[in-house]
C-alpha cells in the first residue's frame, strides 16, 4: 500500500515569503487475509498514521489525494479514526482541500448521471459476491492469491473507507478525474 507525504516549498512571487505546503497520497495497505498469511498487518497504521501527524506538527495538510478506490490506497484513515483512538486523528487531522477519484462521488453511481457506470458497477457487485461466495467453498491453497486480491477489492469495505475520507473537509471535496477543472481546488 501507499502513505506518501510531500513536503514543499511554496514562495509566493509578489512578496517572497514561502510556506510550507504538505499534500497526502492515500494512505492503505493490502488487506490481511485469515488462513492465507498475504497481505499486510492493520498494526502498520499506528506507525504510519502516527508518523504523518508527526510531520505535520499540528499544521494542517495542504491536499489529501487518494488515487483509486482500493484498500491498499484507501483505507489507512478511516481505520486510525476508527481503532486508533489514541491518536485523535478527528482532532489532529486538519485538511484544506481533498481529491477524490470521481467514482468516488456520492452520486457517481445515479442511473441518471452515468448509467453506463450504474450498469457496469451492478455487475462488478454481483461478479464479487458470486466468486467470493465460490472461493469460500474451496480450500485456502486452492484460491491462494485470489484472496488477497478480492479483500482489496472488497466493495462494501472500500466505500466505508470512501466515506470517510469524504468527511475530510465536506465544503474542500473535489472529485476529480482527466478533464476535471482543478484551478482553485
Amino acid at each position: 500500500g501507499d502513505a506518501i507525504l510531500i513536503t514543499v516549498p511554496d514562495k509566493n512571487p509578489s512578496t517572497g515569503r514561502t510556506i510550507t505546503r504538505r499534500i497526502l497520497i492515500d494512505v492503505g495497505n493490502a488487506p490481511k487475509v485469515a488462513g492465507t498469511g498475504g497481505g499486510g498487518a492493520d498494526t502498520v497504521f499506528a506507525g504510519v498514521v502516527g508518523d504523518i501527524l508527526e510531520q505535520l506538527d499540528g499544521e494542517p495538510l495542504d491536499l489529501y489525494v487518494m488515487t483509486h478506490e482500493h484498500l491498499d490506497h484507501a483505507q489507512g484513515l478511516f481505520y486510525a479514526s476508527t481503532k486508533l483512538p489514541e491518536l485523535k486523528i478527528s482532532e489532529r487531522l486538519k485538511v484544506r482541500h481533498v481529491w477524490l477519484t470521481a467514482s468516488a462521488a456520492p452520486d457517481y453511481y445515479d442511473d441518471d448521471k452515468h448509467p453506463e457506470a450504474a450498469k457496469q458497477k451492478l455487475v462488478f457487485d454481483e461478479m464479487y459476491s458470486r466468486i467470493a461466495a465460490f472461493m469460500a467453498t474451496r480450500p485456502s491453497a486452492a484460491v491462494q492469491g485470489f484472496s488477497e486480491m478480492l479483500a482489496n477489492n472488497d466493495p462494501t469495505k472500500t466505500s466505508q473507507c470512501v466515506e470517510y475520507l469524504r468527511t475530510l473537509n465536506p465544503g474542500k471535496t473535489h472529485y476529480v478525474h482527466r478533464e476535471a477543472k482543478l484551478t482553485g481546488t
